[in-house]
């Protein structure tokens, strides 16, 4: 499986939400790992139709759409090969709750669900806007939603 590419080492961009309670030191690198590990789960379970790990990353609704999307890949006998190039920067709500806001270049293409092959040349790198929710569960960053963000 090709893996998201990790982004360039730079100072992390953080935004603070106005009136957000205070985080605790870390969280935003905390949520940066989280939002990583999110990707490197999910691109997984797109190329393998596996969905037995998705619930360490994710919960609530975009664990159940997640869920949906790959069984319908697998009903079709298809999966995905993600390739996305992220740049992002972590919005801190308060000390259980986050955001990522991600404008990353997609060159994402589906494969045949047995051999691997391609279904379709490789994305030709569209850029998509999408703000993902995180809410500390359990001690774990999760992403709990996810939406499209129209600029």
């Amino acid at each position: 499986a090709t893996l998201p590419a990790t982004p360039t080492a730079s100072p992390l961009p953080i935004v603070v939400a106005p009136g957000a309670t205070p985080a605790p030191p870390g969280t935003a690198q905390a949520v940066e790992r989280a939002y990583l590990h999110y990707w490197d789960v999910y691109t997984n379970a797109l190329y393998t139709l596996d969905t037995s790990h998705l619930a360490e990353v994710m919960s609530g609704t975009e664990l159940d759409g997640r869920r949906q999307q790959i069984d319908e890949l697998r009903s079709q006998n298809r999966a995905a090969n993600i390739v996305v190039e992220h740049h992002y920067e972590i919005v801190l709500l308060g000390p259980s709750k986050a955001g990522v806001e991600d404008h990353y270049v997609n060159k994402s293409y589906t494969i045949d669900a047995t051999s691997k092959r391609p279904l379709q040349s490789p994305g030709a790198g569209e850029t998509e806007d999408v703000a993902f929710q995180f809410e500390l569960v359990d001690g774990s960053w999760k992403v709990v939603s996810s939406s499209q963000v129209t600029r």
